[in-house]
């Protein structure tokens, strides 16, 4: 409600955070497509809520996934990354969001 505030420290226990549900509909890998008969196990579901005020946009996420990493570097277009097929920030195992702000 108005005159909340989200404290930035990863609990989402904050009456703020309490007004927003968690999104219901599972992530789908980016790579999905290339895997068509993989499931995710249950247990590496993740789920996000997000929330905004007239300053800031919020994203809370709860991630499944035990092996999250993420080793892409830089900006584009000069992203740097030892992964073995190049420079690619999809290929790390990682969370991320993408605002559009058009």
């Amino acid at each position: 409600g108005k005159g909340q505030s989200i404290e930035i420290d990863g609990d989402l226990s904050d009456a703020a955070w309490g007004e927003v549900p968690f999104t219901s509909t599972p992530f789908e890998d980016i790579a999905q497509p290339l895997f068509p008969n993989y499931v995710l196990p249950k247990q590496y579901a993740s789920r996000v809520k997000v929330r905004w005020d007239a300053d800031f946009l919020y994203v809370a996420a709860e991630l499944g996934e035990p092996f999250v990493t993420g080793v892409v570097t830089g900006h584009n277009p000069t992203l740097s990354s030892p992964n073995p097929i190049g420079n690619v920030p999809y290929y790390d195992n990682d969370f991320e969001v993408f605002v559009d702000v058009s």
